[in-house]
C-alpha cells in the first residue's frame, strides 16, 4: 500500500538475490493505492516526475505497514525564446529568504530545442521550489541579449506550467584595442546621451571588449589615462596612445649652488 499526496511515477525492484532484479513501473495516484507484489521482501522504490521528495529512493520491507511518500516541492519550468542559437547561455538562480541571496547556482549551458510552430530555439530550465521559496534567475551569455535581465519566481504548491518570461536575440560584441599595448587605461562605453552603460581597465595588452549590445544601438566608446594623449577609435576600435613629454628644471646659485626661486616657461608642440 502507497499513501501519497500528489500523483507520482516511478519504478520499484526486489532487493537481494545475486542477480539485480529488473525493476518494474508503477503509477500513484494521490490519496491510498494499493499494489500486488510478486513476493514479500525487500524492495527499492524510486519516485520521479514533477515533484520533489526527501529522498527519491526508499527502501520498504513487505508487511512494515504503508509506505507513504509526501511531496516537498514542485518542478517549475522557464523558458528562454531565441531568435538564435548559442552553446553559451547559462542561468544564475538566487535563491532568496528575508530578501537576501542565501545561495547560489548556475546551471548551464542551456541546450535549445527548436520549436516546430515557430522556427526558433527555446532553452528550457527546471527548477524545484518548495511553496513560497524565492528565486531570481538572471541569464547570462556572451553572445544573446536576453531580455527581461532578470525575473522572480515564487514556489507554487503544485507543479508549474512552463512559462517564456525571457526572449534573446543575438547581440554585438564592441573590441578593440590601444596601440601601442598599455595597460591601466580606463575605457568607458557610453550612450548618446553620455550615459555611462560599461567601463573598464586594460590590461598589458592593451584590449577591450564590450557587449553584446542591441544591434543599431548608438554608442561612443573613450580612452583617457594620465600621462597620456589618446586619440580614436578608428573604424576597427583602435586607439592610438602617446605619453606626453615629462620635464624637470632644478634652478640653482652657480657660486653657492643654492637652490633659487624662479618662473620658468616651458613651452610645447603638437609634434611628436
Amino acid at each position: 500500500m502507497v499513501i501519497a499526496c500528489r500523483f507520482a511515477w516511478g519504478s520499484y525492484r526486489k532487493l537481494g538475490g545475486k542477480v539485480p532484479a529488473k525493476a518494474s513501473v508503477l503509477s500513484v495516484k494521490a490519496g491510498t493505492s494499493s499494489f500486488c507484489l510478486a513476493s514479500s521482501g525487500d524492495y527499492e522504490f524510486a519516485f520521479s516526475g514533477c515533484h520533489g521528495y526527501e529522498s527519491n529512493i526508499i527502501e520498504w520491507k513487505s508487511g512494515s505497514g504503508p509506505l507513504t511518500i509526501k511531496a516537498i516541492n514542485h518542478a517549475n519550468k522557464i523558458q528562454i525564446i531565441s531568435s538564435d542559437k548559442t552553446e553559451d547561455l547559462y542561468m544564475n538562480v538566487n535563491y532568496i529568504a528575508e530578501n537576501k541571496i542565501i545561495k547560489t547556482t548556475r546551471p548551464g549551458p542551456l541546450k535549445a530545442d527548436t520549436s516546430v510552430i515557430t522556427g526558433k530555439f527555446v532553452y528550457t530550465l527546471e527548477v524545484f521550489l518548495a511553496p513560497n521559496e524565492e528565486i531570481e534567475l538572471v541569464p547570462e551569455s556572451k553572445l544573446l541579449i536576453v531580455t527581461p535581465f532578470s525575473l522572480h519566481v515564487f514556489g507554487k504548491d503544485h507543479c508549474y506550467p512552463p512559462i517564456e518570461p525571457f526572449h534573446a536575440e543575438k547581440g554585438v560584441i564592441l573590441t578593440g584595442f590601444i596601440t601601442p599595448p598599455l595597460s591601466g587605461v580606463s575605457v568607458v562605453f557610453k550612450d548618446d546621451d553620455s550615459n555611462v552603460i560599461n567601463k573598464l581597465v586594460t590590461e598589458a595588452d592593451g584590449r577591450y571588449q564590450f557587449g553584446p549590445i542591441k544591434a543599431g544601438l548608438s554608442y561612443k566608446i573613450t580612452a583617457e589615462k594620465e600621462g597620456y594623449v589618446i586619440s580614436g577609435p578608428d573604424n576597427a576600435g583602435v586607439f592610438k596612445a602617446r605619453k606626453l613629454a615629462e620635464v624637470a628644471v632644478t634652478a640653482i646659485d652657480k657660486r653657492t649652488t643654492a637652490p633659487l626661486q624662479c618662473h620658468q616657461i616651458v613651452k610645447g608642440i603638437s609634434e611628436f
